[in-house]
């Protein structure tokens, strides 16, 4: 029972955290990255797996930089980049918006004629290019006037659950005098801020206190309002060094190395007013830093087996991270405890850092493509990566790091295949002026259901409904030495998840369900130059 709780706090963005605030909910971010990120690309749903002769078709598929026949250099701009969270918690609704501008890629790829006539290869070309391939930038807030439960009531759930004892959240000097710190010990962080914010106290018997059976300040027929606020930002930066080589111009092949910068800071806070309550106000704070370092191996081809049809498959080996994570987190509260007004102006736990390393799944990538003269293209990618494959595994360097094989096996047991298909069409409207339409659709990488766990009702617990499309269309002018080309993307994706969830022995409690709605709109220009 406890590890299907385990797996179900996680992925609900519950209160548990693992190995100093790494929790299994962080695989869709290692593993989710945009390949359109050119305005070319965009405007025709990122579909160049068998196109190439694009900057971001050498993400999808390294042959594409065979493709290339000349030598260019090109940037592009996001001009304009605007999320928007709309969210849906226990029936009340809030929004929630950012904008900001960014560079997504740059590059340069050479193109290197053969000067030998009697071979078969007619150039080689070479490139390195940078793709901003995620933006972690997000806000969202949900609030609600509760009246079933209280986080308080997971706080002392997740005590009860790790049978903690007064000694186990309470600073204190032991017989040989040297003071006991709470937050180096076996308790979970939010245990110990809990109790130092004055939210749960022990059962008593007789006056004596009973170690391991915790409850919470708020009384049952008490309502609070809750707030909650998510704000993220980074993103994953991928630098690509690419080979490839173009024989007869019917086979395309190439070879890139992608090395990546990760970065992820979130700052999650929970905020609550009471209302017939002990509680008259508390403030949890959690703050998590991520920074890693990641590599990986591509190579694809490219078949052009009639003048008017591509034909192109690519395999990404999985991307090797090596992460370092900090955890911290606070608590501010004033709550009536044992008749009295207690406040807490700033309890802060210290900062927790691990090391460990990641691994993503292999993905896959088929591609083809219609050339109709010079008037239209039809192009269209498949892509399949097992995010349950994902593994997080010890850093030989950190001997304190956490044993990930539960971890692991929790992961298998969420998550599953991802399918993407992304479509676009190019047409020529006029000699260098084209129109462009595109989409994308990502399946979800949650299984339908958390195996062995229901909710409170006995109905299955769904694991997660997280939609994912896009739809683009973009304008573009091409002459001989120079092209612009502009794109606009609208980004969807929804998800569902429980701000808490906690079960001990029969005592089974989470709050309402909160979906979010996310939609981005994107503008991107590209500004090139061939030589």
């Amino acid at each position: 029972m406890s590890k299907n709780i385990y797996i179900v706090a996680v992925l609900f963005l519950g209160i548990i955290h693992l190995s100093y605030g790494q929790l299994v909910d962080d695989i869709p971010r290692y593993n989710k990255e945009n390949y359109a990120v050119t305005a070319r690309s965009a405007g025709m749903g990122g579909a160049f797996g068998a196109l190439g002769g694009d900057l971001s078709s050498i993400l999808i598929n390294p042959a594409g930089i065979a493709v290339f026949q000349s030598s260019e250099f090109s940037s592009t701009i996001g001009l304009f980049n605007n999320t928007k969270a709309n969210t849906n918690y226990g029936g009340q609704h809030s929004e929630m918006d950012d904008s900001y501008v960014n560079i997504p890629n740059f590059g340069f790829v050479s193109v290197i004629p053969n000067s030998i006539g009697s071979s078969s290869l007619v150039n080689f070309n070479w490139g390195i290019t940078y793709n901003r391939t995620q933006d972690f930038q997000r806000i969202s807030t949900a609030e609600l006037g509760n009246t079933t439960s209280s986080r308080t009531q997971a706080y002392a759930t997740e005590a009860s659950r790790h049978n903690l004892g007064l000694d186990d959240v309470r600073f204190y000097d032991d017989q040989n005098g040297y003071s006991v710190n709470p937050y180096y010990g076996r308790a979970p962080v939010n245990s110990v801020l809990a109790f130092q914010g004055y939210l749960m106290y022990e059962e008593e018997k007789d006056g004596n206190p009973i170690d391991g059976v915790w409850y919470s300040v708020h009384p049952k027929n008490g309502t609070v309002r809750q707030e909650v606020t998510r704000i993220t930002d980074g993103s994953i930066n991928n630098y690509s060094i690419s080979l490839g080589g173009n024989i007869n111009h019917k086979l395309y092949f190439g070879l890139s190395v992608d090395l990546k910068d990760y970065t992820y800071n979130e700052e999650r806070r929970h905020k609550e007013f009471g209302h017939n309550t002990n509680i008259h106000y508390f403030d949890h704070r959690e703050y998590t830093s991520t920074d890693a370092f990641g590599y990986g191996l591509n190579l694809g081809i490219i078949y052009r087996p009639v003048p008017f049809l591509r034909v192109g498959a690519a395999i990404h080996t999985p991307t090797y991270y090596n992460v370092n994570e900090k955890y911290s987190a606070s608590m501010s509260s004033v709550v009536d405890y044992d008749g009295v007004e207690r406040r807490v102006d700033n309890e802060s736990s210290p900062t927790y850092e691990a090391d460990f390393k990641v691994q993503t799944p292999m993905r896959y990538d088929i591609s083809l493509a219609l050339i109709l003269g010079k008037a239209l293209i039809l192009s269209g990618d498949y892509e399949y990566q097992d995010y349950g494959s994902s593994r997080f595994n010890v850093d030989g360097n950190n001997v304190e790091n956490f044993d990930f094989t539960q971890t692991n096996k929790d992961i298998s047991a969420i998550y599953e295949g991802v399918h993407a298909l992304r479509l676009g069409i190019e047409g020529r409207i006029q000699r260098h002026y084209y129109l462009r339409t595109g989409a994308q659709y990502y399946s979800s990488p949650f299984k339908a259901y958390v195996p062995g766990l229901t909710t409170s009702n006995g109905e299955p617990q769904i694991a997660s409904n997280d939609s994912h499309y896009v739809l683009s269309g973009g304008l573009g002018y091409r002459n001989k030495n120079f092209f612009i080309d502009v794109a606009y993307t609208y980004d969807y994706q929804d998800n569902n998840y429980y701000q808490y969830v906690e079960q001990f022995e029969n005592f089974y409690m989470e709050s309402p369900k909160t979906q979010t709605d996310w939609t981005k709109h994107t503008l991107l220009v590209s500004l090139g130059v061939k030589f």
